[in-house]
Order: structure tokens, then sequence, then C-alpha cells
């Protein structure tokens, strides 16, 4: 299909355009009311930004570098890529000890952008506008929506990210803009400086798609993607330079080392612990990880705080980005290479279970206490929307009872996997189900999809991310999995929408 732009000059306005545009605009003005009336409900109860959480989060440096030395700062981060750390530190600029307002304005006003995002996105690729309205609205009163929206990780913000990238896509695809185009790369390149889990690869593989799928602007593309990739690859190679560690941050393996779990360990780790072959992992467990960190991984002074200091001057808790944890965490690859030798049944077996957290619903995260005993007012947040979330999984997401339903006090191993059943999210399994079976469409019905290209590739690229982060947070993390699928529910959403629409359309043209 070669395509054709139009030339210069008045054209004529489509027949019924006027009154689709009246219509997208009713629907966004609906949008637009249920996210102030939610949000405002929401605020009523108490919900806040949860700024204290800020000082105790890994991925944050100290509070006091922020406000007073960010730029500093941001050059000797290296435990993760550099905007959350920046958003922070501009917001205490702004208002100091009230920075957590700023944020959750922000937050706020992205996640109302999201879910107009995905409206627009649905209906510039022809999904009839009210199927689109029920998909944005369904993402817009999600309770997790809600919560994420409130919390004090950038999760929202990656779901919202994601969103604005799968606008830019459409519009590129429909107007082959060079804007359009480096809008889409340049929001891509602003997600691998802000979520470890996209890095230049994630981008690479979307220039590759569009070069496939559009050969007509295989040029166009290839300029805008060299550009893409330079941005991309600028912060690793900062690290390699100061830290001789080319990635976005330095704290992967500690993510590996958990699917072995944390001590107490078992008999034959245990062995390999007291024979001196795993010195990351020999941390008694009541040894607090400072401590340890100073008595067994101490290197020389630099005189910055963000690299010396194991533990921050604000909050107290441990310094992620000091050079004892860098140091700990290189030692920390070298076990989890010897493990994955001796010991891969354990990490296959936790990378499948990573799977099962990742299908459970994602506001499961909020209610982690046992995990996240310092994160206990994220728990009482959570309160304020238990009984709506209740609601939702009863309703659309987890029809075979609550993950909290009580197994008795010594469950069996049936029992145990009942729960686990009871555990999964079961609408958005179907959902993956479903963009699993339109990817598969490309390949053995290319007839479905004859005539709507766009459709196609919108499709194909947001597919690719939503699969993309399942695999990478199957393989490397576990045990926070259903806040990484999160982060991709907006585009299974679309890409199902999509796809429905496609066998809609085309069952209608074969009536005919």
């Amino acid at each position: 299909m070669q395509l054709t732009y139009p030339l210069p000059g008045p054209t004529a306005t489509p027949p019924g355009a006027d009154a689709a545009a009246r219509t997208s605009g009713a629907h966004i003005a609906v949008l637009c009311a249920c996210f102030v009336v939610t949000r405002a409900w929401a605020l009523l109860a108490g919900m806040h930004y949860l700024s204290n959480e800020s000082a105790w989060l890994i991925q944050v440096l100290d509070l006091d570098v922020l406000h007073h030395h960010l730029m500093r700062g941001l050059l000797h981060l290296h435990a993760q890529p550099p905007l959350f750390n920046a958003m922070i530190g501009l917001a205490e600029k702004l208002a100091g000890s009230s920075f957590g307002g700023v944020i959750l304005s922000f937050q706020l006003v992205l996640g109302l952008s999201a879910a107009v995002c995905v409206y627009l996105t649905l209906v510039e690729l022809g999904v009839a506008a009210r199927f689109s309205l029920l998909v944005s609205l369904a993402l817009l009163l999600n309770p997790s929506e809600i919560l994420f929206e409130f919390d004090a990780l950038y999760t929202g913000i990656v779901f919202s990210l994601n969103c604005f990238i799968a606008l830019a896509l459409v519009c590129y695809v429909k107007r082959r803009s060079n804007r359009a185009l480096f809008c889409l790369l340049g929001l891509a390149v602003g997600m691998t400086l802000l979520r470890s889990s996209y890095h230049w690869l994630w981008i690479a593989a979307i220039v590759g798609v569009l070069w496939w799928q559009l050969p007509e602007s295989r040029r166009q593309i290839a300029r805008a993607g060299v550009v893409a990739l330079f941005l991309a690859l600028l912060w690793p190679a900062k690290n390699y330079l100061l830290f001789r560690h080319f990635t976005s941050t330095t704290w992967g393996p500690y993510s590996m080392s958990r699917h072995w779990g944390e001590p107490p360990y078992g008999a034959q780790l245990q062995t390999w612990i007291d024979q001196g072959r795993l010195p990351s992992l020999s941390r008694p467990a009541t040894q607090p990880e400072p401590e340890w960190l100073r008595q067994h991984w101490l290197v020389p002074s630099t005189g910055a705080p963000e690299l010396d200091d194991i533990v921050k001057a604000t909050g107290g808790a441990t310094n992620w980005n000091s050079l004892a944890m860098l140091r700990m965490h290189d030692a920390q690859a070298k076990d989890i290479a010897f493990l994955l030798r001796h010991d891969p049944k354990l990490y296959l077996h936790n990378a499948g279970l990573g799977i099962v957290f990742y299908f459970e619903p994602s506001s499961i995260y909020f209610t982690q206490d046992e995990l996240w005993p310092i994160w206990n007012a994220s728990v009482a947040q959570y309160q304020k929307l238990a009984p709506v979330d209740r609601i939702v999984r009863r309703v659309c997401c987890n029809v075979f009872g609550f993950p909290a339903d009580e197994v008795g006090p010594s469950p069996t191993r049936r029992t145990m996997v009942v729960q686990r059943i009871r555990s999964l999210c079961v609408s958005s399994v179907l959902a993956y189900a479903l963009v699993f079976a339109c990817v598969l469409s490309f390949r053995l019905r290319p007839a479905l999809w004859a005539g709507n290209r766009e459709r196609k590739v919108a499709a194909l690229v947001m597919g690719l991310t939503v699969f993309y982060l399942f695999a990478v947070v199957s393989l490397v993390e576990v045990g926070e999995n259903m806040r990484f699928r999160f982060e991709t529910q907006a585009l299974v959403m679309m890409v199902v929408a999509i796809f429905l629409q496609q066998l809609w359309d085309r069952r209608k043209g074969q009536s005919h």
C-alpha cells in the first residue's frame, strides 16, 4: 500500500465530522467530570501524597541532596535512571517540605491526561466512540489507578507515559509527520530515563517494527531512530565513564537475587554460604543492612554524600546509591551467575511464581504490610478505597474469590493451589489472551487486517511493549509483579479494544 499525501489547499469536511467532534467533546467532558468527582471524593476521604515514603524509597536519593545539590546528585546517580529523582528535587526547590503537594498535583494531571489520551487514541483508530469512552472510564475509575496517582513511587507516571506514547504512535502512523515521530521517540527516551525496565533495546524494537511495517517511511524512521537511540544511550554511557557499568541501573543483581529468597535459606544454599562461595548472601537475618555494608563493603570516601553515606540523612533509610552498595551488587552479580549454574531450579520456580504474581490485582501491592513494614501508611491509604476495590474485584477481576480468603491454619498443597488461583485477576488473564490472539492474527489471519494498516501497526507496537515488560519483569523481578503489570494496563485495554473493533467491522463487512 503506497501512502499518498493530500495536496495543500482547502479540503472538504467529511460528512458527519461535526457530529463526531461534538460527540468526542461530550465524551471528554464526561471523562473530566468523572475524574474530578472521584478524585475529589478520594481527597475528602483522606487520601494524600505520602511524602514520608519518599525518604524511605530505595529509588530516591537523600532528600537533602536533591534539594541542595540536585545536579551533582543526578550526576552521581547510578542506582536508577534520573527523571524520578529530578522531579522530586525540582518539587522540593519549588515547595520545600511541601513538595508532596506539587508531585500529587502533577500526578493527578497526568492521570486525567492519560484517560483522555486513551480515548483519543482509540477514536483516531476508528474504534466506536462509545466503546472508547467505556474503555477510558474503566481505566479512570479503577481503584488501582487512584491509588497509584496518590502513591510516592513512579508507577502512575509510567502508566501515563505509556498512554502518551500510544497517542503519539497513532498520530505518526496516520499522518507520518516528523513532529509526531519525534514526539513518539522522545517520550520513549523519557521512559528510559524514568524506569529502568525500559531501555534502549525496547526503543530499538519499536523503531524496528515501524521500519518493517512502514517501508515507504523507512528513511524518516531511520533518521529519527538513530537520534533516539543516541539519546537513550547517553545515560548508560555516563554510568560507564563514572562507575564502569554500562547500564541505566546498577541494582539489577538485587532484583535477580530475590528469586532465591531471603535468609534463612535452604540447606544447599546455606552450605554454599557457609563455604564462603556466596558472600553477597551471607548477611544474617538479624544483622541490619547498614551495619553489614559498613562491616564488609566499605570503599574509600569520595566526599559526596550520595556516594559515601550508608544511611540517608533524611529518613534513616539505606542509601542504595552508595558505592558500598554498588560493590555489594557487583559481588551479587557473580553470586547469581554461580547460582544459575548450580541451582537453576529455584530460579525457574520463582520466575514461574512471578508470572502468577503478575496477574494478581494491582491493588494487592498496597496491602503488603508484612513485606514493607515501613509503608504502613500505604496500607492505611488503601483502606479508604478497600470497599470499592472489593466490589471491583468481584465484578470483573477476581471471580474465584478474594486473595485474602482464609484457607485454614495448616494449608495443604491443594488449598495452597486454590488460594493461588483465587489470587489471580481473571479479567487480566483474559485480556492478555486477547492481546496474544491479536498478535497471532497478524501472522495467521493477515486478511483480517486488510485495509486497516494503522490499526495493525498500532496494536503491534503496543503489544510489543506489553510482552516486552512481561518478559523482563518475569525473568528479573519477583514479588511486585502486579505493580509492573499495571504500567501497561492501558496498552492491553487499547489492543483488546482495537482487536474487538476489527473483528466487529470484519463481521459487518462480511454480513453485507
